[in-house]
């Protein structure tokens, strides 16, 4: 990858133009360490899936983050993240033309255990179900 043109195989990478939680398909994750599913986590959920186009769940959170970047999902969340799973993910959204930021909107996803994802066009409105 040429992180100035942010491409795969040659081809310029960017994230998807839906405008529209509806029309998106949003990746989740949560924690290996966590596994007991919590009502909070299932209400998360369920809030996505009736928001959203669909939720998927690969389990990598670097594969979520650079199908944001690509366009194949408009958004990803997950709390309990290390650095090291979204440093690089992180950066390749920004490049594409994406937005990222801690559950709270902040600033601080790479060391503050959260973080969020978007194409940048669903932002602002995706933020208000996270």
């Amino acid at each position: 990858m040429n992180i100035q043109k942010c491409s795969v195989n040659g081809k310029k990478i960017h994230t998807s133009e839906v405008r529209a939680v509806e029309n998106s398909l949003i990746a989740i994750g949560f924690s290996y360490s966590t596994l007991e599913a919590s009502d909070k986590r299932l209400d998360k959920m369920a809030t996505y899936q009736r928001n959203s186009d669909g939720i998927r769940r690969l389990g990598s959170a670097a594969a979520d983050a650079v199908y944001v970047a690509c366009g194949r999902f408009e958004a990803f969340v997950e709390a309990g993240l290390a650095a090291w799973d979204i440093a690089a993910g992180s950066l390749i959204i920004q490049r594409a033309g994406g937005r990222v930021s801690d559950h709270s909107g902040g600033e601080d996803y790479l060391f503050g255990r959260s973080f969020v994802a978007t194409n940048g066009y669903i932002y602002d409105e995706f933020m208000k179900m996270v």
